[in-house]
C-alpha cells in the first residue's frame, strides 16, 4: 500500500503535531515496551516540524535532551510528554549508541536531525 502525497503530508501534519521525543536504552516494541531512560533530570522532549512536502518532513527546532549516565542506542515518538501512545520508534544513527559517562550530561539533536518519512509510492 502506498499513501498519496496528500495523504501523507496530512498525516504528518495532523499525527505529529503534539510529538514528544523519549530515548532508550534498547531497542522499544511497536506495542510501546522498552527501557526509556529516566532519573535526574531526564524528561521527554516536545518536537516542532515543518509542514510536511513529498511525504517528508525534519524538525525545525532543537531538541536537548539532559541524561543520567548511560548508552542510548534507541528512540520513540509519543503523543504525551508521559505515558501516552507510542507514534513511531527506531535506532539512533550512531550504531554503537550514545555513550554517557557523566550524569546531567546534554544530548543534542540540532533542528533537522529528525527526519519522517512515509511511503508514497510502491
Amino acid at each position: 500500500m502506498a499513501f498519496s502525497t496528500y495523504l501523507a503530508n496530512d498525516s504528518l501534519d495532523t499525527g505529529f503535531a503534539t510529538a514528544y521525543m523519549a530515548l532508550f536504552t534498547d531497542n522499544p516494541t511497536a506495542a510501546g515496551a522498552g527501557t526509556e531512560a529516566s532519573g535526574g533530570s531526564y524528561a521527554r522532549q516536545l518536537m516542532s516540524f515543518a509542514a510536511a512536502a513529498s511525504g517528508s518532513t525534519s524538525t525545525d527546532a532543537a531538541i536537548t535532551f539532559t541524561v543520567n549516565a548511560a548508552t542510548y542506542t534507541h528512540y520513540a515518538i509519543f503523543d504525551a510528554v508521559s505515558g501516552g501512545n507510542m507514534l513511531e520508534y527506531g535506532k539512533l544513527n550512531d550504531d554503537a549508541g550514545i555513550e554517557v559517562s557523566v550524569a546531567d550530561t546534554d544530548i543534542d539533536f540540532a533542528s533537522g536531525d529528525v527526519t519522517l518519512n512515509v511511503t508514497t509510492s510502491l
